[in-house]
This record gives structure tokens, sequence and C-alpha cells, in this order.
């Protein structure tokens, strides 16, 4: 998979998580559906303006959106991706969860 493919894909993790159509993302950044489609499956190279606005979107900061493309294990992604679209208080529960989940027993 191309960097360009992974960050499509990242795109269309986030706007799938927001229950987001292509019209709608679209809408948002001001440019046309066809456009977005084209980002999300990484035929087309996009600005760094273009990733600003569509971080923005989801309220990502840019480097949080690439760092979503660049995580090839798709288990890890989608993880990541579900904790940016939740609010403070919910990342921290759920790291806290997790803390519990996998720390070690010495019995």
């Amino acid at each position: 998979m191309t960097t360009a493919e992974r960050i499509g894909a990242a795109i269309r993790g986030c706007r799938k998580a927001n229950s987001m159509t292509l019209e709608q993302l679209a809408e948002y950044i001001g440019t046309a559906p066809s456009y977005v489609g084209a980002i999300e499956r990484g035929q087309r190279n996009v600005t760094i303006r273009t990733l600003e606005k569509i971080a923005n979107v989801f309220d990502l900061d840019l480097f949080d959106l690439i760092r979503l493309g660049a995580n090839k294990n798709e288990a890890i992604k989608d993880i990541h991706t579900f904790l940016l679209m939740q609010d403070a208080t919910t990342q921290i529960k759920v790291r806290n969860m997790l803390y519990e989940l996998f720390k070690d027993d010495p019995e």
C-alpha cells in the first residue's frame, strides 16, 4: 500500500467513524466529492492545505491524521481513529482500562 493510499484510508476511516458522507466532507473542505473519493483511494496527490482542512473537520491535528495513515496495522489504526474521535475524559478512561487489563499480575 502506498503512502497516499494509507493516508486516504485514514481519511476514509475518520469520515466513516463520524458517519459522514463523501459529499458532506467535500462540502466542509470546499471541493468536489469525486476529489475526496480520489484522495481516499490514494489516486490524487493532496496538498498540505487540503490535509489541514480535512484534519480540522475531524478536530484532529494534521500530524495525528498523518500518523493514522502511517500505521499499517489495521486493528491499531481502527483503535487510534476511535480514540481520536473521543473527548479527553473518554480517552483517559480507555487508557486506564487498558492498563488494568494488561498489567502484570504478580501472583
